[in-house]
């Protein structure tokens, strides 16, 4: 299957949403559009990227939840799939509300907000959350997270917005196993604290 196919399939099937066409003819078109994925012999998100990094947050969204609900996709890495300045809130809020995703790997996306965060912990299966160096992730992001039931690993390296009411919200997730903490403002004494309240499966990265 040629990447000339799969763009002439998904280009259709825009169209047809954004005309409002008949569902026979969309959901044809998105059949089509998934058999060009499903053939595609490498990572599925990076053979396809270019294609996605031209497309709008709206025409994304419309990707994301007609066509590409796999279950096979349980992990997302921003770094792979797109370039960093591509990703958006609301292009991460499509992918964790219509994929079966379990690591969200969002490092180094400098648009994302407490927007994507909150829409992560609506996401029932997240075992792996990372957002190093995303300067606009706040406390209240990271406070969203913490009555999440399966998140083991979370990557807050380098988010200098942080203060020591994300790490007491990280060391509240009942299941979390593994946190990095980087050249975070968190305070030594704070830290040394928390971790002591812990059990000693918790691996802590500062």
């Amino acid at each position: 299957m040629t990447y000339n196919a799969f763009h002439s399939w998904g280009n259709l099937l825009l169209k047809l949403a954004r005309n409002h066409m008949s569902l026979e003819a969309y959901e044809e078109a998105g059949d089509k559009f998934r058999k060009c994925i499903e053939r595609c012999p490498t990572s599925k998100f990076e053979w396809i990227s270019g294609w996605f990094t031209n497309l709008s947050d709206i025409e994304l969204s419309i990707i994301f939840e007609v066509v590409l609900k796999y279950d096979e996709y349980d992990t997302f890495n921003s770094r792979h799939a797109f370039k960093s300045d591509m990703i958006t809130d609301s292009l991460v809020v499509a992918i964790v509300s219509n994929l079966n995703i379990k690591h969200l790997f969002l490092n180094g996306c400098k648009y994302i907000s407490d927007i994507s965060l909150e829409a992560a912990a609506a996401a029932k299966f997240i075992l792996t959350i990372e957002v190093a160096g995303c300067r606009s992730i706040t406390d209240s992001g990271i406070v969203e997270l913490k009555s999440h039931p399966t998140l083991k690993r979370i990557n807050v390296s380098n988010c200098p917005a942080l203060t020591d009411a994300s790490f007491e919200a990280i060391m509240s997730i009942a299941n979390v196993s593994e946190i990095n903490i980087t050249n975070c403002s968190f305070s030594d004494e704070y830290i040394s604290h928390l971790e002591n309240t812990r059990s000693k499966l918790l691996r802590v990265l500062v």
